[in-house]
């Protein structure tokens, strides 16, 4: 099942967008099963932290918590994750 969140997010670019990550492709608003190759590897928290838009990819890997197993993978995950304007939380806890 898809969350609603990601069936209404806007995806910043111009071809169609693809990650692989687990066993899951997310093409657009669809998910399904694949057996091809991860482009990326990282876990729930790098999945989780870009899903949010706060970080990049490019960032995440920089600090060695995603690592690029195809070339271009990141630049496409940057692409794929990022929004605008970028999320901020006005309330201190």
């Amino acid at each position: 099942m898809t969350p609603l969140s990601y069936l209404t997010r806007a995806i910043s670019t111009d071809s169609p967008a693809s990650l692989t990550w687990s066993s899951e492709v997310f093409i657009r608003s669809k998910a399904a099963r694949t057996s091809a190759a991860p482009d990326l590897a990282m876990t729930v928290r790098e999945l989780g932290a870009l899903y949010l838009g706060g970080v990049s990819a490019t960032t995440l890997a920089r600090a060695g918590r995603v690592a690029e197993l195809t070339r271009g993978a990141l630049a496409r995950a940057d692409r794929f994750f990022c929004v605008s304007p970028a999320p901020w939380c006005g309330t201190h806890f």
